[in-house]
């Protein structure tokens, strides 16, 4: 699942694993994992809270494995399956901070091909699939859940208004928030304000702390210079 920050990606899964009580693991996902050995190790920790009928803790990557990571992969969760009963979750939040040139993502595709039936594994990211998931998108091993299907419809917008209590957005201001969840929460929680405003005339400061915090410090600094 890919889309930008506050289009409900993290919201969506939760309530979708909540509503139908699944149990899971909720893995965040950082810069730190693009070593694989601390993936491991971090994951392993979390592995032992979901399974704690099991006391033997899963295994560390040490260095005698570093030519043999695809192996080492297979195995590690295939334990790990082993240990938990369908059905299942994994979820690989902020996927997008995993660097793009590590071996975490090639790691996850091994979890991915041998999840055993009722188990799943779910990733929230800014961005798209890496590269090193283009076997398992050609053999419809995985769906992706874009920014297009993330969208909130008009309905659906007017839903959560209804369901905060507040007075319905207008269909320009809704127009105007092109669906983003996040931008449908910032327009409730100042309507009254926002409404008399235009978007092109001035920049809510609530806005404007959102995107500060959320998106341009998150950046790297290659674009943080060109924004």
């Amino acid at each position: 699942m890919h889309g930008p920050p506050g289009a409900g990606k993290t919201t969506l899964i939760a309530t979708y694993l909540t509503s139908r009580a699944i149990p899971f693991l909720w893995y965040q996902v950082d810069e730190g994992d693009g070593d694989i050995a601390t993936f491991f190790y971090y994951f392993g920790l979390a592995a032992t809270k979901v399974a704690a009928r099991r006391k033997k803790p899963l295994p560390l990557f040490t260095p005698e494995f570093a030519h043999g990571v695809s192996a080492f992969a297979r195995r590690y969760f295939q334990e790990f399956y082993s240990r938990i009963k369908p059905p299942f979750a994994t979820v690989l939040d902020n996927y997008q901070d995993a660097p793009g040139d590590s071996a975490l993502h090639e790691v996850i595709r091994h979890a991915i091909e041998c999840a055993p039936p009722g188990v799943a594994i779910f990733a929230a990211s800014r961005a798209a699939p890496p590269p090193a998931f283009a076997r398992l998108r050609t053999n419809d091993a995985i769906e992706i859940i874009d920014w297009e299907a993330l969208r909130l419809t008009a309905d659906e917008a007017q839903s959560i208004t209804r369901l905060r209590g507040g007075q319905e957005l207008s269909a320009d201001l809704l127009a105007r928030a092109e669906g983003w969840a996040a931008g449908i929460t910032l327009l409730l929680a100042g309507v009254g304000d926002l409404a008399a405003q235009s978007f092109e005339s001035s920049t809510p400061q609530q806005l404007f702390d959102y995107f500060a915090a959320e998106i341009f410090e998150k950046t790297d600094r290659k674009t943080q210079d060109f924004l």
